[in-house]
């Protein structure tokens, strides 16, 4: 995703950008399929436990 952050004149100063996404934050990486895990908070529990 993309924002413009105009002057007060309405010419671009700068654009800013995201990605959205699940960070494991064990490993610091994005989840490669969150879908599953954002429906069912209890499937991450079951998937790392021991």
């Amino acid at each position: 995703m993309r924002h413009p952050l105009r002057n007060l004149d309405g010419t671009v100063a700068a654009e800013a950008g995201h990605v959205s996404g699940l960070l494991n934050l064990a490993t610091r990486r994005l989840v490669t399929r969150p879908r599953p895990r954002m429906a069912d908070p209890s499937a991450q529990a079951r998937t790392s436990a021991p």
